[in-house]
């Protein structure tokens, strides 16, 4: 066995490497009577006892010992590599001496008090006992120290390289990207301790995109929000519409005042007073006849305090509250006719802490995929039914689509785009044949002529045609699967004219749809898995002529018109990320985007992020 160095440098070596043979070949963590003899004859260094302390902690299971994980089988791993990167130091500790921590050690602690800030729980990081042990200048609780320390730089690296969410209680099919990318933290810990500035290392570790820094900066403001009480309930009545009096009226105004949606309250009151601009953000709560207006919810340039309002029978339902009712509905994917009836009413009266956890598990999110989101990439936010084409930081197209219905659930995954394919052929899936076009042939023989399908032998190239009329469609059962059943390109092809391939085994893509009225509902869940495109031409316009091809949209238009098929191979494969996000920060208003959990994914990823029980899993890394 290869002894620590520490042992090796002192001024007895020999006798401090015969202790630790015999301490180590009894197989206990205890020091056995003869090797504390020997140690204690030898005049130690003024490391050696803290070097020594942290050799026992190490010995001894530390991950379980200081709670970071609960599983004593999963610990094995992270046990070994705790030991490994000591033994490399010569079990010198990081982040103390022996007078106390050192300056790196109060700057990770200040860096883990604001996990918090990033979505993470403070409690994961055992932070109230390593506070405790700031104080101490015992040798075994300043090794103590630096153990949780380095425990808790390893959970924090995962956390945010990896994701925060116990990986055994996500199903795979539902949270395929789920700690898809796997730091080396062993590495990392090397990085982290020998960096010249730790705190713009650590800076450095969690997504610095648009999408999670925006998040992080809303879910201040919503803690904000509740920390000043949140918003009131409005009752239920009768439904509200424009040109409506309605003492409600005034919850309403208040509610969509407080995030932003109604600007002012001349809407429904006299014009307002202008009022002398206050320190932002201030604690300052306004009340107007029992009306709390928090004025460190608003951006600086509103120091517009509302008056007082009219009586209750004087409110009315005025076209510039309609306009705010209409933008609410809009953030929350709402018909946006400015009726608040029973949909609109209940998310209204969604509590602030709802929106809190939207954002918190929609950052855990986005921790799943790589960091550095650059060059040009289309993303399609299947909970929001909307796809966005990006090149670095700019939107470069975005338009409506249309997902799998529930029970065919588009499925969440990487990929890169390596075709489009104009005219294409649908090749129907064999549990669609099974399920779905059997029955119609039954009901209707001609159907399969009608919609241009043609039936092959099997699913090999060249496999011979067979007529419709030598099946027995009554009793063919699941031997309907041996056949490859092809709708021929042309209108009423259900992948419209045009595809967008990224081969993968989920067998998901990009298409085109004849059924576009589709796109006028606001909850478009109707595919079997696919992602329908409502603009596919400049789709493949904006793909193509990105892709340094000499393709002109006039000519893609041309060659859809031929009904004639036609593959263009993409010169740069073009990454996909199929994603789940319920919520959004836009860029051009900042406004925050709320979406309905359309495949009940968001209750399954809380439960993995906040176990409230101890699992077997729970921290595992």
């Amino acid at each position: 066995m290869i002894l620590p160095k520490f042992l090796a440098t002192c001024a007895a070596c020999v006798g401090i490497a015969v202790f630790f043979l015999i301490s180590l070949s009894s197989g206990s963590a205890h020091i056995n009577a003869q090797a504390e003899n020997m140690v204690r004859s030898i005049p130690a260094t003024d490391m050696l006892p803290l070097q020594k302390n942290l050799f026992w902690l190490l010995e001894n299971k530390p991950a379980v010992k200081f709670s970071f994980i609960t599983d004593w089988k999963v610990s094995d791993g992270v046990d070994a590599l705790l030991f490994t990167f000591y033994q490399e130091n010569n079990f010198f500790p990081y982040w103390v001496t022996e007078y106390g921590p050192t300056r790196n050690a109060h700057i990770l602690l200040s860096v883990l008090r604001r996990v918090d800030e990033e979505g993470l729980d403070l409690k994961r990081y055992r932070i109230s006992r390593i506070t405790a042990l700031l104080v101490s200048r015992k040798t075994k609780d300043l090794a103590q120290l630096d153990l949780m320390l380095t425990l808790a730089l390893y959970t924090y690296l995962g956390d945010m390289l990896e994701g925060a969410a116990a990986s055994c209680l996500l199903d795979p099919a539902l949270f395929s990207t789920a700690r898809s990318t796997v730091a080396d933290r062993k590495a990392m810990l090397h990085q982290a301790v020998s960096a010249l500035d730790l705190r713009q290392f650590l800076k450095k570790l969690p997504p610095h995109h648009y999408e999670y820094q925006s998040l992080k900066k809303m879910l201040v403001r919503y803690r904000r929000m509740a920390g000043q009480g949140g918003w009131s309930k409005i009752p239920s009545g009768q439904t509200l519409r424009p040109g409506m009096a309605d003492p409600r009226l005034r919850l309403l105004a208040e509610r969509l005042f407080i995030t932003g949606d109604l600007k002012d309250f001349s809407v429904i009151a006299p014009p307002p007073l202008l009022a002398r601009p206050k320190p932002f953000p201030g604690p300052v709560t306004v009340t107007y006849n029992h009306i709390s207006l928090r004025e460190a919810l608003l951006p600086p340039s509103w120091w517009l305090i509302p008056p007082a309002l009219p009586p209750v029978h004087r409110l009315q339902y005025s076209n510039a509250l309609l306009r705010a009712v209409q933008h609410f509905q809009q953030r929350y994917n709402l018909e946006q006719d400015g009726v608040i009836g029973k949909n609109t009413l209940e998310t209204l009266n969604l509590p602030v802490e709802n929106h809190i956890n939207k954002i918190i598990l929609n950052m855990e999110r986005w921790r799943w995929l790589p960091h550095q989101l650059q060059g040009r990439r289309i993303l399609v936010n299947i909970a929001g039914f909307r796809l966005v084409g990006m090149n670095d930081r700019k939107v470069e197209i975005t338009m409506p689509v249309i997902v799998g219905k529930v029970g065919h659930n588009t499925p969440i995954f990487n990929h890169v785009m390596t075709y489009v394919e104009v005219n294409p052929y649908w090749n129907i899936p064999p549990s669609i044949v099974r399920n779905e076009i059997v029955d119609k042939v039954i009901e209707n023989p001609f159907y399969l002529q009608e919609q241009r399908i043609r039936i092959f032998a099997n699913w090999q190239e060249g496999a011979p045609e067979v007529m419709p009329g030598n099946i027995d469609w009554e009793n063919i059962g699941r031997g309907i699967n041996q056949f490859h059943l092809r709708q021929e390109p042309g209108p009423g092809n259900a992948l419209g004219t045009m595809k967008f391939m990224f081969p993968n085994n989920n067998n998901v893509y990009l298409h085109d749809t004849p059924a576009h009225g589709l796109f006028r509902r606001v909850k478009r869940t109707f595919s079997h898995g696919c992602i329908r495109l409502s603009r596919p031409l400049d789709l493949a316009s904006y793909i193509l002529s990105n892709d340094h091809q000499m393709v002109l949209r006039k000519q893609l238009k041309a060659q859809v018109a031929s009904r004639k098929r036609k593959i263009f191979v993409l010169n740069q494969p073009l990454p996909v990320h199929l994603i789940y996000r319920t919520a959004r920060v836009d860029r051009n208003t900042g406004a925050a985007y709320f979406y309905d959990d359309i495949y009940g994914r968001d209750a399954r990823l809380a439960a993995a992020l906040f176990p409230e029980q101890k699992t077997k899993c729970r921290y595992s890394y």
